[in-house]
């Protein structure tokens, strides 16, 4: 039997020294590296955590907001809608011409002019309303064309609105110029038996007998009117 000799004891002692030193260092290299890992899990769950309850109050805040702003503007449009319609005015409705009797009263003469009164009576069960100028014509016949020009309207008189109730009147005065101021040939004279009567704004005339000499030429004005007034 060999035995070993001191020396080569000494060598596999130091081998196996060092060996067990190579084992031990990758044991606590794989013990630390695994006690690491939750730390970081651990700060990558706490971080997520605090973001996830930061959305509910952000979402619930949009929809008070929303529903507060809904609910005045749904509450402040039927007030301006109220506001609106009991503020508008009930007028009481223009006088038509079939409700109307018209009639032509002689009134002063002065050179060259006479003046009527054009009345306008409401003969309806209903009041009515009359504003501004009428319309008046000469005419040969109650379905005959007007003669020559219109009356003018005579614009410094201010107009008002006349409400006239069953059986009241409002009137007008109304200027005829003699038609023997003009020249015949200027003139073009012709017989007129009456006047077409328009109430303000409307189509319909009424007719009142009223003999005088027209003038044909439209360029010849004999009559003007002044808006109507009560009474």
């Amino acid at each position: 039997m060999i035995l070993p000799s001191p020396k080569s004891l000494r060598g596999g002692a130091a081998v196996g020294l060092a060996l067990g030193a190579l084992l031990l260092s990758s044991c606590g290299t794989s013990s630390s590296s695994s006690g690491d890992d939750p730390t970081t899990a651990s700060g990558g769950s706490s971080d997520s955590a605090s973001a996830t309850p930061a959305d509910p109050p952000s979402a619930s805040v949009t929809p008070t907001s929303s529903d507060s702003a809904s609910t005045s503007a749904s509450t402040s449009a039927p007030a301006s809608a109220s506001a609106s319609a009991s503020g508008s005015p009930t007028g009481t409705p223009g006088c038509a011409t079939s409700s109307l009797r018209a009639r032509v009263a002689a009134g002063d003469g002065a050179a060259g002019s006479s003046y009527f009164q054009v009345r306008l009576t409401n003969t309806s069960q209903q009041p009515c309303s009359i504003r501004g100028f009428g319309g008046v014509s000469f005419v040969t016949s109650p379905q005959g064309d007007p003669i020559g020009a219109p009356a003018d309207r005579v614009r410094r008189s201010e107009t008002h609105q006349v409400v006239l109730a069953p059986g009241d009147t409002a009137s007008a005065t109304l200027q005829q110029v003699e038609a023997g101021n003009y020249p015949s040939a200027k003139c073009r004279p012709v017989r007129a038996t009456g006047l077409r009567i328009y109430p303000p704004d409307q189509t319909r005339s009424l007719f009142v007998k009223h003999r005088a000499t027209a003038c044909r030429a439209a360029g010849v004005h004999l009559l003007s009117l002044t808006p109507y007034t009560k009474g």
